[in-house]
């Protein structure tokens, strides 16, 4: 498989340039995110989950563009936390009219606001927000034979609209490392094979998540491809003192239990 694509390349010159023009990239990003939401008039649920986003972008732009694998852990814990704050303040009645609200409540897309803690090796935070009793729960909690009782004994009978994540995992609960590289490196292609018709990835954050969950089994990702930087798949942590959200009294006043209204 090729290491990387003419596309990909293209992709990562654009992000490089774009991060050169623009003075203290990710404070100016959080900023324009901030000031839209306010235009239009989101409500706090909304404004934590574009956050969240606009906090992995950020990761994920550093590193591409600098390897600055600081910022990039950095803005993954900040990411995570908003991620966490989302299931917060659904559990406090806030919902949104937003196509996403609903998988707050069935907590069938975890993976979208987990893998930014896995990445940042939170992975307290990773298991304070997921279902325990899943297979993903299990997972996390490195209960492998549970794992296996969300999971056919067969990795072709999963059909899930997440199959990548279930026959990941599968491999993973299964301890099969030949299964594993090729259930990454078919979704590595089917990947590029997207790409004809949007923009590439460049940077495979929930292959790179998945390939961690991997090695804490005890597994290796033989696939050297550009979407999956596996230098990263390193230990270390962040200092969480250097990396705190804005202080936001209005979340305060919900966390703490004051009353909310707002509108879906």
């Amino acid at each position: 498989m090729l290491y990387t694509t003419k596309g990909i390349d293209r992709e990562i010159i654009r992000i490089k340039r774009e991060v050169s023009k623009v003075p203290d990239y990710g404070y100016t990003v959080i900023a324009e995110t901030l000031e839209g939401l306010a235009v239009r008039k989101k409500n706090i649920l909304e404004k934590y989950d574009a956050l969240m986003y606009a906090y992995g972008n950020c990761a994920s732009a550093y590193f591409i563009a600098a390897n600055d694998r600081e910022k990039f852990k950095g803005f993954c814990q900040l990411a995570a936390k908003a991620g966490e704050i989302c299931f917060q303040l659904y559990e406090k009645g806030i919902r949104t009219s937003a196509s996403w609200g609903r998988h707050l409540e069935n907590k069938d897309t975890m993976f979208t606001y987990i893998h930014y803690a896995i990445l940042a090796n939170d992975y307290e935070l990773a298991i304070r927000i997921t279902p325990l009793e899943s297979l993903l729960g299990s997972v996390l909690q490195q209960d492998y034979d549970k794992a296996k009782t969300f999971l056919p004994e067969d990795p072709n009978e999963i059909q899930s609209p997440w199959q990548d994540e279930e026959r990941i995992l599968w491999a993973v609960a299964y301890k099969n490392e030949k299964k594993l590289n090729q259930f990454v490196e078919r979704r590595i292609n089917d990947l590029r094979r997207q790409a004809c018709v949007a923009t590439p990835v460049y940077f495979d954050e929930h292959g790179l998540a998945w390939i961690k969950l991997a090695m804490q089994r005890g597994m290796e990702c033989k696939l050297n491809v550009l979407e999956l930087p596996l230098d990263l798949l390193d230990v270390f942590s962040v200092n969480e003192a250097e990396w705190k959200l804005p202080k936001d009294e209005e979340l305060e006043k919900i966390l703490a239990g004051d009353v909310y209204h707002a509108n879906c």
